[in-house]
């Protein structure tokens, strides 16, 4: 998520709550427990509990896998706190619904951590993830300022590392720009110059991706490649529909480079390159739905309860980096 040094001021309340899924395991910012009928659980790494791969789909609560949130993010930047409520996260129709509304801010503040606002997040049990690849099945949330994500976090809030992708809600017919959707990463708390562009010596980690389809309207497939070996990560990879649009890498002098593509293939940005590394933290991975206030990329948010707030995930998928277990079919994936 857009997470700088907004995390070091995250509240923790974390509630373990039963929903259903199917594999391995996980912990962090919020929690949600469950475990999904239809995901594998395959050859369990024994020396830190997650599984080498799972198929995630959600035909039913399980709490094997996922922990559902319950934290509010104190950055200005979030307009929600995430509850963990059956009103926010909803499993049905083989898919998970992320809600987001006023309820029960409205009538009562405190119940929302002083937020306005309400919305689901959830992220697997186990936070020992490291390089593989993470595929998600999504219908992002529509409207000025709504963003979904799907993201891996690793390490300690405001020294984590991060790679995530986050998909803008906003309609380009009103807002005379485009369907986008940003990538981003951090390395030890830092997503280089985004913000403080003096004494930081990285050029900012983001990009902006755009996107030929309107993500609202119909399902697109996600997927993030984390590319390396123990402590040293050598290359993250962003595909949508597998089509790569974006690639970060470490050059044979350890500068990272970075490029971005079209849904054709052709080269369209290309970064600064600076000598750093890139994530190597183990990780847990997440899905969310959020209102962002003051980010100009992702709109100006505008609630009317007249209008639901939502994205669908149909499936998610982890497999470990050159792993050879058999995963199986992805249920869901149609």
């Amino acid at each position: 998520m857009m997470r700088s040094s907004i995390y070091c001021i995250l509240l923790f309340s974390v509630m373990l709550i039963d929903m259903g899924i199917t594999v391995g395991n996980r912990s962090d910012t919020g929690d949600w427990n469950s475990s999904l009928l239809g995901e594998k659980m395959v050859g369990v790494n024994e020396t830190n509990s997650c599984s080498h791969c799972f198929n995630s789909s959600f035909d039913q609560e399980n709490s094997s896998l996922w922990l559902k949130s319950n934290w509010r993010n104190y950055d200005s930047t979030y307009l929600n706190t995430w509850l963990s409520d059956p009103n926010h996260i909803i499993v049905q129709n083989r898919t998970v619904l992320l809600n987001l509304d006023d309820q029960p801010c409205v009538s009562s503040l405190y119940q929302c951590q002083n937020q306005s606002f309400a919305s689901g997040e959830f992220c697997t049990r186990c936070v020992q993830y490291l390089y593989g690849t993470v595929s998600a099945k999504i219908l992002a949330g529509k409207g000025n300022g709504i963003v979904t994500g799907l993201y891996l976090f690793g390490g300690t809030p405001g020294k984590q590392d991060e790679i995530d992708v986050e998909i803008f809600g906003k309609d380009p017919a009103k807002t005379g720009s485009r369907w986008e959707m940003q990538t981003n990463y951090f390395v030890d708390g830092s997503m280089g110059n985004c913000w403080e562009h003096y004494g930081v010596p990285e050029p900012c980690h983001v990009a902006i991706i755009p996107l030929d389809f309107d993500p609202t309207v119909s399902y697109h497939i996600y997927k993030i490649l984390w590319i390396g070996d123990r402590e040293n990560c050598s290359e993250i990879k962003w595909y949508v529909d597998d089509k790569l649009r974006r690639d970060v890498w470490l050059d044979e002098n350890k500068y990272v480079q970075s490029r971005v593509f079209d849904e054709n293939g052709n080269i369209i940005e290309t970064g600064n390159e600076y000598k750093g590394n890139l994530p190597t933290q183990r990780s847990k991975i997440c899905s969310s739905l959020w209102a962002a206030g003051n980010w100009s990329e992702a709109g100006n948010f505008s609630y009317s309860s007249e209008k639901p707030i939502y994205a669908k995930i149909d499936w998610i998928s982890y497999s470990q980096l050159n792993d050879s277990s058999m995963c199986g079919y992805l249920v869901g994936d149609s």
